[in-house]
């Protein structure tokens, strides 16, 4: 519940929030949650109707199938702008899911491998909703980097080392890259990319197809 909730206009304006109304007139169906407020980023659409910075980083590498098209799936998250989404799987309520989770046991996945920005948010809630789903979760140390935006909590390496013992503590598997390149994986694979805040973007990751594993970014 945020300060200046609009609770007029129409369905179709930008600024109108329906959760506002329903806690409006029907209080007991709310619950309070509290959420950041970030700097405008992954913005689908400027104001102008030019491209936002949401794209893919240019020099991320994408696999082909033989016939030459792309081999990835694409999830995107962070699609409701009045509410947190920064798990891979689903927004901060736990109400609105993506589809990864049907995507992958569609696949039969059990194993993921995750990378991202940024371990003390979207990677964490990830790994939390990964876990709570049942799956097997291998954090790649080398592929993460957090925020840690409260200094006074200690340097960046000291935070770092305390968000990893949180999630070994959790049942996580620290690996590094070094140790994921030397698996032994069947040819095809499955990429699986998230995007993340209140427009779509995305990032890709890749695992083997039928295998039973598949990294997460």
């Amino acid at each position: 519940r945020s300060a200046g909730c609009p609770v007029q206009g129409a369905a179709s304006d930008p600024n109108h929030n329906p959760a506002c109304i329903l806690c409006r007139n029907l209080p007991e169906q709310c619950f309070e949650m509290m959420q950041m407020m970030w700097p405008r980023h992954c913005v689908q659409k400027n104001p102008d109707g030019s491209e936002g910075d949401w794209q893919f980083a240019r020099d991320l590498e994408s696999f082909s199938n033989e016939d030459g098209t792309l081999n990835e799936i694409i999830v995107n998250i962070g699609k409701y702008p009045y509410v947190d989404s920064y798990s891979a799987f689903m927004d901060n309520t736990k109400q609105l899911k993506t589809e990864l989770d049907s995507v992958l046991k569609a696949q039969g996945i059990s194993t993921l491998y995750l990378t991202g920005l940024a371990t003390d948010f979207t990677v964490q809630w990830t790994v939390q909703d990964a876990l709570a789903l049942g799956y097997k979760v291998n954090l790649i140390t080398d592929g993460v980097k957090g925020l840690y935006l409260d200094q006074t909590l200690g340097t960046y390496e000291e935070q770092n080392d305390r968000q990893l013992a949180l999630f070994e503590s959790w049942g996580v598997q620290l690996v590094t890259s070094a140790q994921v390149l030397d698996l032994q994986c069947n040819e095809s694979v499955i990429p699986l990319g998230n995007g993340n805040d209140n427009d779509p973007r995305g990032a890709s990751g890749r695992g083997p197809r039928g295998s039973g594993s598949a990294a997460v970014a």
